[in-house]
């Protein structure tokens, strides 16, 4: 398990962002104050961002500093610079100047590739749950909403039973009413050995990974693509001008190259997840009959 902080950190340690730090010696308790007591004052100058790194979830105050007290080591700030939130910060609470990167940024990455791009490449997080089967259908609300897909589903009636696998099912969950379907989505499974409205199905679905959900193997491949993509981004920026633009001429700077190595490392690792996932769980042989 990790959390956005810790991933951000890994983030700035791979593609070396490394700013200048400095402290808060005295806490903020409110969202709306705008004299921050520091540690180092001759580091803070009229018209600096600076970024408290005790963020979370995708948010990382930024101070835009507007006046500097150097007798008193305070700089008079606006709260929630660049889109950011306000939020408390205690004592100590460590600020970097002008970040590569800022907080939101790298949230940002890492949040579309767990949101957009890993599910559709055959990398998720398998998930248990139960279904109690029916006497009266054979269509069932997904056990919740983060349901992708139904990997297996199987019963067992009695505790000496073997495991009776069902193979009559819709494997890919379809979006539903959620008024009738509390969930949001349905599948189907068309097959039971129990008593309807009694016994139960158990099911392996398919879940997005998510922050809170992924695993240290899995977030060090997700790195990779996250260091890949905030590289581009900068890379592109350099390019942007009407001189540059579409020129193939333009040599590539060593972040674009960087960000290769980085694509390449995310690929392998994407690659060899998705390969494993699948040998747990091939897919559902269809036979169509002929004639």
């Amino acid at each position: 398990m990790t959390d956005m902080p810790t991933e951000v950190a890994k983030v700035r340690r791979m593609i070396e962002d490394y700013p200048v730090e400095d402290y808060i010696t005295a806490a903020l308790t409110d969202t709306t104050s705008t004299t921050v007591t520091v540690n180092d004052v001759s580091l803070w100058k009229r018209g600096q961002s600076w970024e408290v790194q005790d963020g979370s979830g995708t948010n990382a105050e930024a101070f835009f500093v507007r006046s500097v007290d150097s007798e008193n080591d305070q700089a008079t700030v606006k709260r929630g610079h660049r889109g950011s939130t306000a939020t408390i910060h205690s004592v100590n609470a460590v600020t970097f100047l002008e970040p590569r990167f800022s907080y939101s940024r790298i949230a940002e990455a890492y949040s579309q590739i767990l949101d957009v791009e890993l599910y559709p490449l055959g990398v998720y997080e398998i998930v248990e749950h139960e279904i109690t089967s029916s006497d009266t259908t054979n269509t069932y609300a997904a056990p919740t909403a983060q349901c992708e897909e139904f990997l297996e589903v199987y019963q067992r009636i009695a505790t000496t039973d073997p495991k009776l696998q069902i193979t009559d099912y819709t494997r890919k969950l379809r979006n539903a009413d959620p008024d009738l379907w509390v969930t949001g989505k349905v599948a189907n499974i068309y097959e039971n050995y129990g008593v309807g409205g009694t016994d139960i199905f158990y099911v392996n679905c398919a879940h997005k990974l998510s922050i809170s959900t992924i695993t240290e193997a899995q977030a060090s491949g997700v790195r990779a693509r996250v260091a890949a993509l905030l590289l581009l981004w900068e890379d592109a920026k350099r390019t942007a001008g009407p001189i540059n633009q579409g020129d193939q001429s333009v040599e590539p700077t060593s972040m674009a190259r960087l960000a290769r190595e980085f694509q390449s490392q995310f690929r392998q690792w994407a690659e060899h997840e998705a390969d494993y996932l699948k040998s747990q769980y091939p897919p559902k042989r269809v036979f169509l009959r002929s004639g």
